[in-house]
């Protein structure tokens, strides 16, 4: 099993206007008693990403790195660009933010950014239905 410093690419950076609006957008719907996170989010640190090719980042408070270990899930999401599917998740620590993670259901696609928050979809009986209705090709 792969350690840390294999699989993420340690930063030290402001979270990027793009993150920001998607990390909000996830608070807003995310689990009850989640916009209680949204005072954190200009002031979330990236300290590191996946290197795998995917938009997944690791946030910290300031000068202070936020722990994984314990994280619980805020909200999760799909969405749905082009043909591919990705899930959207967002961590939790100890009350604060910790984790963005963006990942492609398929499998396929290697390299990716950030879904736009209008093909983000819910995992009710309608977004199912339009995600069988336009098949992976």
């Amino acid at each position: 099993m792969p350690n840390e410093k294999d699989v993420l690419e340690p930063l030290d950076r402001s979270i990027t206007a793009q993150e920001a609006e998607l990390v909000r957008w996830l608070t807003e719907h995310g689990e009850p008693g989640s916009e209680q996170l949204l005072n954190q989010i200009d002031d979330l640190k990236v300290v590191s990403e996946c290197k795998c090719g995917c938009p997944t980042v690791y946030f910290a408070m300031g000068t202070d790195g936020n722990s994984r270990k314990g994280e619980r899930l805020v909200s999760d999401w799909i969405a749905k660009v082009g043909e591919e599917i990705f899930g959207v998740m967002l961590f939790k620590v100890d009350g604060k933010i910790s984790s963005l993670e963006v990942y492609c259901c398929s499998g396929r696609v290697e390299e990716f950014g950030l879904p736009p928050i209008e093909t983000i979809l819910g995992y009710d009986e309608r977004s199912v239905d339009r995600l069988v209705s336009a098949p992976f090709q």
